[in-house]
C-alpha cells in the first residue's frame, strides 16, 4: 500500500473533516478560536454560522457543501446545505448519531451509529437514510427494503461505489451489502469471520478493502469473495473509504490518503 501526505497551511486552523473531490482537490473543515470556517484548495473561504459539535463536510460538487452535526442538538436540524460563499441554501432534520456522510451522484446517504438507531429520533432508526442534494428525505433502508433487509444496529463501514452505489457492513450480521439506493436494490454477500466489525471499507473492482476488523485493530486487509483475506499493512487510523481500494486518515494540518492497490 502506498501513503500520500498533503499538508495544509497551519494558519488555517485545527483541521476538523477534510473531503476529496473527484478530481482530487479537496475542502476541508477548520476550527479557529472565533470558531468554524470551510476552505478548500483554491483558496476560498467562509465562516460557519450554524451551532455544529461534532461535524461532518462533505463536498456536494464543486459549488456547494453539505456540513452535518453527529450529535445535533435537540432543537435543530442537524443538517446544512451551504454555498461557497458560506449561504444557508437548506436545512434537514438529520437524525442522531450519525456516523458517516456519502455523497453520491443524486443522493445524500448518512448513516447512523447505535446510540442514534435506538434514540426514536427519525430517520436514524433505518440504520441508513437517503436524502436528495436539498436535504428532501428520500426514505431510509429499512423501510425501502423491509423484511429483505440487513439487520442494522450499528452501521459500522460505508463507501461509495460509482455515482451511485454504497457499500456497507452493519452489526449484527456483518454481511456486505451493496445497495443502489434509487434502484431500491441490493446485493448481499457473507464475510469471513475475520473481517468482521471493521471500522472502513473501500472497493474497486471484485476487491473489497477493509480496515480495523474486530481481532485486528489497526489492520488493513484485501479481500475477493471465495478467497482467503490477505494482510496488507497497519495502521494507526481513524481511515474513512474512499473510492477505488483508498482511505483517508485526518491529522490536524492536512490528511493522508492510503492506496491498497499501490505496491509501497
Amino acid at each position: 500500500m502506498l501513503e500520500r501526505v498533503t499538508s495544509v497551511a497551519k494558519s488555517l486552523g485545527s483541521a476538523q473533516d477534510f473531503d476529496l473531490r473527484p478530481d482530487g482537490s479537496w475542502i476541508g473543515l477548520f476550527q479557529w478560536p472565533d470558531g468554524l470556517h470551510v476552505a478548500d484548495s483554491s483558496g476560498r473561504s467562509f465562516p460557519v454560522h450554524q451551532p455544529v459539535r461534532y461535524p461532518i463536510l462533505r463536498a456536494l460538487g464543486f459549488d456547494r457543501v453539505v456540513l452535518v452535526d453527529r450529535r445535533p442538538l435537540p432543537a435543530g436540524p442537524g443538517g446544512f446545505i451551504l454555498s461557497l460563499q458560506g449561504q444557508l441554501l437548506h436545512s434537514f432534520s438529520v437524525g442522531d448519531g450519525i456516523q458517516d456522510v456519502i455523497v453520491l451522484d443524486d443522493v445524500i446517504v448518512v448513516t447512523y451509529f447505535d446510540e442514534g438507531i435506538f434514540s426514536g429520533i427519525s430517520p436514524a432508526e433505518e440504520g441508513i437514510a437517503f436524502f436528495d442534494l436539498d436535504g428532501v428525505l428520500l426514505g431510509g433502508y429499512q423501510s425501502a427494503f423491509g423484511e429483505k433487509a440487513v439487520d442494522i444496529a450499528d452501521c459500522y463501514a460505508a463507501c461509495p461505489i460509482g455515482q451511485n452505489r454504497i457499500a456497507f457492513t452493519a452489526y449484527t450480521g456483518f454481511e456486505l451489502v451493496f445497495l443502489n439506493p434509487r434502484a431500491c436494490a441490493q446485493e448481499i454477500q457473507e464475510l469471513p469471520e475475520d473481517l468482521h466489525g471493521v471500522s472502513a471499507l473501500s472497493i474497486r473492482g471484485n476487491d473489497v478493502y477493509f480496515y480495523g476488523p474486530s481481532a485486528q485493530k489497526q489492520a488493513l486487509l484485501s479481500w475477493e469473495p471465495g478467497k482467503l483475506p490477505q494482510h496488507l499493512g497497519e495502521h494507526i487510523g481513524p481511515l474513512r473509504g474512499l473510492q477505488d481500494g483508498r482511505f483517508l486518515a485526518k491529522n490536524e494540518h492536512g490528511y493522508t490518503v492510503v492506496d491498497c492497490t499501490v505496491a509501497g
